[in-house]
């Protein structure tokens, strides 16, 4: 709590010499590049802060545990949703051309409007078998 003045060495409790001067810390009070003083705590977080990032202290392993399990259960019901949307959208009506008897498909796939022909699988007839003359 003050200044000791000493001829010889002081040591502490346990008998270690103590350094007979402590040079004084220098502090940043704003992130420096290359710097080589200390930073404050305060410093540090108005770093984080500055960015957008708030930091959170005493947060538990169970805690985050249940935050990710959330996220999970999001996720999922999410990835549900979508592929309930894609199905959706993917055949959203069909025009009929009535002039040329053309089927369109209109659906939206990628985020793209698009309009499908529908062809229609051409079945081959059936040749009729030349009946030969008997013989």
């Amino acid at each position: 709590m003050g200044d000791v003045l000493a001829a010889g060495d002081i040591t502490d409790g346990d008998g270690n010499v103590l350094s007979g001067k402590q040079d004084l810390l220098d502090f940043d009070l704003v992130p420096t590049l290359n710097s080589e003083a200390v930073m404050t705590s305060d410093a540090i977080y108005r770093a984080f802060t500055s960015v957008g990032i708030t930091p959170y202290v005493g947060i538990t392993i169970p805690q985050l545990q249940n935050l990710q399990d959330q996220i999970d259960d999001n996720a999922q019901d999410i990835s549900i949703v979508s592929n309930n949307l894609n199905n959706l959208i993917d055949n959203l009506y069909m025009i009929t051309d009535d002039v040329n008897d053309d089927v369109y498909k209109l659906g939206i796939k990628n985020g793209q409007l698009y309009i499908q022909k529908i062809e229609e699988e051409v079945v081959p007839e059936e040749e009729e078998e030349e009946e030969g003359e008997d013989e």
